[in-house]
């Protein structure tokens, strides 16, 4: 990055995220304030958040290295990200990693190009042997044993070459030494036992220490941990016997096979000791530190220490879930906490309530109720306030999300009242957006506005970014709904920058979809696309499947936009097969209503009936308002087909005087193209005159009456 800074304009706040670059402050010739602070996974991606938007500003074409990701110490989050946005950058990355210690690691990251490399053949020996030997290392001789030693493993011909060397005095005089039929006995482990003998065994205490810690060397805890034995002494001992290296100014372990023979050779009654030394040690360094929390989960757990334990994994879990969007890993941390505590333990409720977050986030509906549920009733048996809100709140949204609408609001009302009796500010912002949602989903804006701004007041109190970012995302999709463009996108980009600050992926993901909207209803196709595109990545690689199948619905409606009816078709198909596996009612909905709009542009009246019947029976029986009304809006089509333009404007009536009718571009549109081919054949007077008799028109009787014309054992009525 240090050669981007000097060619690019940054401000203050990018400098300030980028300043894991030390000398930046000379690189940019000014002081450099710091960033506001954000603690563990959230700052890390705000930083890479910000390199992809320096990395975006490249004209020239870039290449990126990326080695060993197999022993990627962090997550793989900072390659996913960069890998969302590469389709549209001068970029390459080549990564390497081992897939025999990490097999499924292409899958983790996404869709990426895979090379396997093979060992070296014979010939390859020859030529990697003779570039580091000369005309000697050709020989056949030469290349017979370092074929037999090594079977072209490449670590293992650097040490075979190392080793020949030591016994004939030089690379340069291997060529005409006297060759032995073996080098070494015990393949790498004799590799390992010759470096190791060169590290004194007063030095092996903390060696054993290091190679638990993890490859890369944290020199302050091995500072707290030596003893007696001087670090730097140790740390050239160590350099000196090809055990350690030095990486652009980072120690650590020179190889991985050597820190994985070493983790071997560790007797295991040791190991749980050198952990309690290492978690000590990190605990007493970075005090309160988020960063480390995930650490030191995993080191109290291996070195057996239950309570310490479970002092971290509640916030590990919460920033998995919440902030990382890593559910998997999320699930099986709370699943091994879950299955060493007694089914009464109080401490299981705050993983209950995660573990059914996480399933709700991917769409696991039934089995987020059951563990919500579970957490509903081990908190009332404890007296646990905030976590028995917790748990309503999420039986709420998921109610939501199966189109219970009464269920939701009843569970969201109680969540509310008990977060308002243990004035918790912040539990009753999140609360009020959800609620929120559920009016908007039913059409009544008022209150789902009324909502947002209840929950964006008490957020800014709790002084909470995520909650005010979140009540921001709310606000701009009613003020859409409502019409009101600008307004939206306003809030939409209050949104954007708040979630650039905080790194959330799942958040990511929602911003890109409603920018999406925003630019396809605004006619901007092309920007549409990027940002749907860029939302698809993100939703593939964090598993976020309700989600995705929202981005297929929006890019099937983008690209019915665009005319190109097959490529939408198949959008909307991707999407109902997710929405059908999930039982998400209202994206089922809005892919028969996106499917029965190609098929009424397409003359395909008959598909169209049977699209829009369905979308029309689950609509009304579910009470999805906004919806409903834009299936109507797809009957009077038919009827205008039909040439039955008189019933067709007394729908469309219906329809613009409803109160849940949403004013977005998209159902502006197709109400105003159906008004347009009713008046091809229709007065304007009589147009208007037979959309003024709609407004008076009971919802429920008309679409009794449109399931009865249209029944589907008899559609030739």
């Amino acid at each position: 990055m240090r050669r981007l800074v000097l060619s690019t304009a940054l401000s203050d706040l990018e400098a300030g995220i980028l300043k894991e670059i030390p000398d930046i402050d000379i690189l940019l010739d000014r002081d450099i304030p710091p960033a506001p602070t954000l603690e563990g996974k959230a700052g890390q991606q705000r930083l890479q958040l910000t390199i992809v938007d320096v990395l975006k500003r490249q004209s020239e074409s870039l290449l990126i290295l990326l080695e060993d990701l197999h022993w990627t110490s962090e997550s793989l989050e900072p390659l996913k990200v960069l890998l969302v946005h590469i389709q549209d950058l001068p970029l390459l990355v080549l990564g390497t990693y081992r897939n025999d210690e990490s097999p499924n690691l292409p899958d983790k990251v996404g869709d990426v190009f895979q090379l396997q490399l093979e060992r070296l053949d014979t010939a390859a020996i020859q030529t990697l042997s003779a570039s580091m030997l000369g005309a000697g290392g050709a020989r056949p001789e030469v290349i017979e044993l370092l074929h037999r030693e090594t079977e072209g493993n490449v670590f293992f011909l650097v040490e075979v070459v190392r080793a020949l060397a030591e016994s004939a005095g030089g690379l340069n005089d291997i060529g005409q030494m006297t060759l032995p039929r073996s080098v070494f006995a015990g393949g790498v482990q004799e590799v390992i036992r010759r470096r190791l003998d060169k590290v004194p065994a007063a030095y092996r205490p903390l060696l054993n220490l290091a190679t638990v810690a993890g490859r890369q060397l944290d020199l302050a805890i091995l500072e707290k941990t030596r003893g007696d034995i001087r670090l730097n002494e140790w740390l050239v001992t160590c350099q000196d016997a090809a055990i350690l290296e030095v990486r652009e100014d980072t120690w650590r372990f020179s190889h991985d096979k050597l820190r994985e023979a070493l983790l071997q050779h560790l007797d295991e009654g040791a190991r749980p000791e050198l952990h309690r030394q290492i978690a000590e040690a990190i605990e007493e360094i970075y005090p309160d530190s988020i960063n480390y929390h995930e650490a030191l989960l995993e080191h109290w757990h291996q070195a057996g220490n239950l309570e310490r334990e479970f002092h971290y994994l509640p916030s590990v879990s919460k920033h998995l879930v919440e902030v990382q969007a890593d559910f998997q890993r999320a699930r099986d941390l709370i699943e091994r906490g879950l299955n060493r505590l007694p089914a009464d333990d109080r401490r299981r409720i705050k993983l209950l309530n995660l573990l059914a977050s996480s399933s709700r986030r991917i769409g696991n509906y039934k089995r987020a109720m059951e563990q919500a549920e579970e957490a509903k009733a081990l908190a009332q048996q404890h007296d646990d306030q905030s976590e028995l809100a917790f748990s309503l709140s999420t039986l709420g949204t998921i109610s939501d999300h199966l189109s219970e609408y009464e269920a939701a609001k009843a569970y969201l009302q109680q969540s509310l009242e008990i977060h308002k009796n243990i004035e918790n500010k912040l539990g009753m912002a999140n609360t009020l957006n959800n609620l929120g949602n559920v009016f908007w989903r039913q059409g009544d804006y008022l209150s789902a506005h009324d909502c947002a701004e209840q929950s964006l007041a008490l957020a800014e109190e709790s002084n909470n970014t995520h909650a005010i970012a979140r009540s921001f995302k709310q606000l701009g999709i009613v003020a859409y709904s409502q019409g009101n463009i600008e307004q939206a996108k306003l809030y939409w980009h209050k949104n954007l920058e708040m979630v650039r600050s905080l790194g959330s992926q799942q958040d990511m993901l929602y911003v890109l979809g409603n920018l999406g909207i925003l630019s396809m209803g605004l006619d901007n196709l092309a920007e549409a696309l990027e940002y749907f595109q860029q939302a698809r990545e993100i939703a593939q690689s964090i598993g976020d499947w309700p989600n995705l199948g929202l981005i297929y619905v929006n890019l099937g409606d983008l690209k019915s936009k665009m005319g190109r009816f097959e490529e939408a078709r198949a959008m909307f198909q991707k999407s109902i097969a997710i929405q059908e596996s999930i039982n998400y009612q209202p994206g089922i909905v809005m892919n028969l209503i996106g499917l029965g709009f190609i098929e009424l542009k397409m003359d395909s009246t008959d598909k169209a009936i049977s699209y829009f019947r369905e979308a029309l029976s689950i609509t009304f029986s579910k009470k999805i308002m906004g919806h409903l009304l834009q299936t109507l809006v797809g009957f009077a089509g038919i009827y205008t087909k039909q040439n039955q333009t008189v019933r067709a404007a007394e729908l469309l009536g219906l329809v613009k005087f409803h109160p849940a009718l949403s004013l977005s571009p998209g159902m502006s549109r197709s109400w105003d193209t159906i008004a347009e081919e009713i008046q091809e054949t229709l007065s304007l007077e009589a147009f208007e005159a037979a959309v003024e008799r709609g407004k008076a028109f009971d919802l429920d009787q008309i679409v009794a009456d449109i399931l009865a014309d249209f029944d589907e054992n008899d559609m030739s009525s």
